[in-house]
């Protein structure tokens, strides 16, 4: 007897050969649906995939994807979390507490396409200094980024270590994602 279930949500139908998904059948042959979802384009922009990504999405009844285990970090509220360690970079690490003190947002909107003209627009005008990097809060690749962002000079080393660690954590997120900034 062969085992009747398929991915989470969706059973086996030997008649046919497809999997059903409760609102809807799937082929697996194709990797797609035989028909429309029904909640149409807000189950993403091809409307008859499975859940984009079969492998790291679920789509328990049917209507809406959701990730099948949490691999974000969160900073107890629902946004994802980058984290600044300040036992490794405690020049940027200071600066971001400062600048949030002073007002610049913890929560960000990724943005990596306008980078290049907020990081001349935050940089306009402050002079750069010898051994020393320019620091931008919120950086350059955050919608919230650009003119008014709050400048410090800090060591080339905590300020790349740090973006370069901030740009690896932001990866896995697409443009349009709000993060939330934490210091450890």
């Amino acid at each position: 007897m062969e085992q009747p279930l398929r991915f989470q949500g969706q059973y086996f139908d030997g008649e046919t050969g497809l999997h059903y998904n409760r609102f809807r059948y799937y082929d697996p042959v194709t990797g797609r649906f035989i028909h429309q979802d029904p909640i149409d384009l807000e189950g993403g922009l091809n409307s008859f995939l499975y859940a984009n990504n079969p492998l790291e999405w679920i789509d328990p009844v049917g209507l809406q994807r959701k990730r099948k285990r949490s691999t974000t970090k969160t900073c107890g509220c629902s946004l994802p979390c980058i984290t600044i360690d300040s036992s490794k970079y405690p020049e940027t690490a200071q600066h971001v507490k400062d600048a949030i003190a002073a007002g610049h947002p913890d929560e960000v909107t990724i943005d990596r396409p306008g980078a290049k003209a907020r990081r001349k627009a935050s940089l306009k005008g402050i002079k750069t200094k010898v051994n020393k990097d320019r620091d931008e809060y919120p950086p350059a690749m955050f919608k919230e980024g650009g003119t008014g962002a709050d400048v410090k000079h800090i060591d080339p080393c905590d300020n790349r270590g740090a973006g370069s660690c901030m740009g690896h954590q932001c990866k896995k997120y697409p443009d349009g994602t709000k993060v939330k900034i934490k210091v450890k």
